[in-house]
C-alpha cells in the first residue's frame, strides 16, 4: 500500500486504525511510566530513588533502539508489530496474575513490565514512525504529523491521570489494565495492512513477500545499518543540531518526570495523584494548541515554530523547580508540556523530509537513540545530584545549563535552515539546502529537488 492508495489524502481506514493502535499502545506505556516512579518514592521517600527508577525504565528503551531500525528496514510493519505487541501482551499477563497471587511482587512485577515492554515499545514505535510514510500523502504530512503528536501527548498526559484515578484500587489492578491495553494493541496491530519494503540497497523492483529477506538479521547487517543511519545523521548539518536541540529538551522532560513525585509531594505538599492531574491538565493543553499546529506552522515558518517551541520548554522547565506555589507549578508544567509537544511536531516534520524511505527505519532508530540517552541520564542526575542539592535547586540550575545551551544551538539552526516558499506548495513552507543528497541537490517531502532551480526563490527570514 501507497500513499497514493488513499483517495482522501491519506487520513482513511487505515491510517485511523493506525491512530486508534498508536494511542492505545501508548497509553500501556504512558500507564507503566507513571506507575514506576511514584510507587517508588511513596515506598522510599527518597528522590534519589525516584532517580534510579527512572533510569532503569529506559535503559532497555536506548539498548533495543539499535536494533529496532535494521528490524523495520527488513521486516513488514506488520510483522514487526505483532512481535512487540505480542510479548508486550504475555509479559504483562504474567505479572498481572504475579501480582495478584502475591501483592508484596507488585514493586518487583511492575519494574520487569517496565523493562520488557519499554524494549518492546521503541520496535513499534520506530515501525509506526515508518507506517507514517506509507499511508500519509507528503501533501498532508504536517497535519497527519499534528494529529499524531495530539494522540501521542494525550496519552503521555493522560497516562499518568489514569494512573492516578487507579492507585487507589491497587497494583493488581494497575497491571490488569495494563495488561488489557496491550491485548486490544495486539489485536489492532493484526489488521495493520502488509507493507513489506525491500533492504536499503536492494536491485530497483525488488520488494514483496517474496523478495524481502524476512528471516535473518545477521550482527554484521546490524552493525552496517548502525554505522550507515550514524552516517545519515552525523553527515547532515541540519540533522545534526535537530539531534542536539531534541536532547536538551528531552532532558528537561526528564528532570520533570524524575523529579515531579518528589516536588509535588515534599514541596508543595499534595498527593501522587496530583501529579496525574497536572499532567492531565498539560494533555489537554496540548491537544488544544496541536489542532492548530498545522496552520501555524503555515503561517509562521516551520522552523520558526520549532525554535520557540523549544525555547519556551526550556525556560519553563528552568523556572519550574522553585515555582512558589502549587499554582505556579501547574502553570509552568503545563507549558513545558505544551510547549515540548510542539516541538515533537517539528522534529518528526523535519526528519520526515530529510530521511529517505529506504532508510527510515535505521536512520530514525539513531536519532531516537541519541535524543532518549537524556531520559536515563536525567534519572542519573536527580539520583546523585539529590544528595549535593536542594531537588528545586538542582532542577533550576540543570533547566538553566539545558536553556543556555539550546538557545546557542537553536540560533545556529536558525541560521543554517533558510525557508523557502515554492511555487507547487502555495503558502506552505518547505525546508532545502540539507545536505541529504548530494551534490548539489535536496530532499523535500521525498522529492528531490535542484537547489540551483530554487536559489533565486529563496526568502530567508
Amino acid at each position: 500500500m501507497t500513499p497514493d492508495d488513499h483517495d482522501d489524502g491519506g487520513r482513511g481506514g487505515p491510517l485511523r486504525t493506525y491512530f486508534v493502535l498508536r494511542a492505545v499502545g501508548a497509553l500501556a506505556n504512558q500507564l507503566l511510566q507513571f506507575a514506576v516512579p511514584v510507587l517508588v518514592y511513596e515506598a522510599t521517600g527518597s528522590a534519589a530513588w525516584s532517580g534510579v527508577a527512572l533510569f532503569v525504565e529506559w535503559l532497555p528503551r536506548l539498548t533495543s533502539l539499535p536494533l529496532a531500525g535494521p528490524l523495520v528496514d527488513r521486516f513488514s510493519l506488520r510483522r514487526v508489530y505483532v512481535v512487540s505487541d505480542g510479548v508486550r501482551c504475555a509479559a504483562a499477563w504474567l505479572v498481572a496474575l504475579l501480582v495478584t497471587v502475591d501483592p508484596s511482587a507488585a514493586r518487583t512485577g511492575l519494574i520487569v513490565l517496565a523493562l520488557i515492554a519499554g524494549a518492546s515499545f521503541e520496535q513499534s514505535f520506530v515501525a509506526g514512525e515508518k507506517a507514517m510514510l506509507v499511508l500519509v500523502v507528503p501533501a498532508r504530512m504536517q497535519r497527519a504529523q499534528s494529529l499524531l503528536g495530539g494522540i501521542d501527548q494525550a496519552m503521555l498526559l493522560a497516562g499518568p491521570a489514569v494512573g492516578a484515578a487507579l492507585l487507589p484500587a491497587g497494583p493488581a489492578a494497575t497491571v490488569t489494565v495494563i495488561a488489557t491495553l496491550f491485548t486490544v494493541s495486539l489485536l489492532l496491530a493484526r489488521t495493520l495492512p502488509r507493507t513489506d519494503h525491500p533492504p536499503a540497497g536492494a536491485a530497483p523492483g525488488v520488494g514483496g513477500d517474496a523478495a524481502a529477506p524476512a528471516t535473518t538479521l545477521r550482527l554484521a547487517d546490524l552493525r552496517s545499518d548502525l554505522a550507515a543511519g550514524v552516517r545519515r545523521v552525523f553527515g547532515s548539518p541540519v540533522l545534526r543540531l535537530v539531534v542536539a536541540v531534541a536532547f536538551t529538551v528531552n532532558l528537561a522532560l526528564g528532570l520533570l518526570l524524575a523529579s515531579g513525585p518528589a516536588l509535588v509531594q515534599t514541596s508543595h505538599g499534595r498527593s501522587g495523584s496530583a501529579l496525574g492531574v497536572v499532567y492531565l491538565l498539560g494533555g489537554l493543553s496540548s491537544m488544544a494548541v496541536l489542532a492548530v499546529t498545522s496552520q501555524v506552522i503555515n503561517r509562521m515558518g516551520l522552523v520558526a515554530v520549532g525554535v520557540c517551541s523549544a525555547l519556551l520548554s526550556l525556560a519553563a522547565c528552568t523556572v519550574l523547580g522553585v515555582a512558589p506555589g502549587f499554582g505556579w507549578f501547574v502553570v509552568l508544567a503545563v507549558i513545558f508540556l505544551t510547549a515540548e509537544s510542539v516541538f515533537t511536531v517539528f522534529i518528526r516534520v523535519v526528519r520526515a523530509r530529510l530521511v529517505p524511505e529506504a532508510e527510515f527505519g535505521r536512520v530514525v532508530g539513531v536519532i531516537v537513540l541519541l535524543n532518549l540517552t537524556s531520559m536515563p541520564l536525567a534519572g542519573l542526575l536527580v539520583a546523585t545530584g539529590a544528595g549535593f542539592l536542594p531537588l528545586p535547586w538542582l532542577v533550576t540550575a540543570s533547566g538553566g545549563v539545558a536553556l543556555v545551551v539550546g538557545a546557542g544551538l537553536l540560533w545556529r539552526l536558525w541560521q543554517l535552515m533558510p525557508q523557502t516558499r515554492t511555487s507547487d506548495a502555495g503558502r506552505r513552507w518547505v525546508v532545502h539546502a540539507l545536505e541529504t543528497v548530494p551534490p548539489e541537490t535536496a530532499v523535500v517531502d521525498g522529492t528531490v529537488l535542484d537547489k540551483a532551480a530554487l536559489a533565486p526563490q529563496r526568502e530567508t527570514t
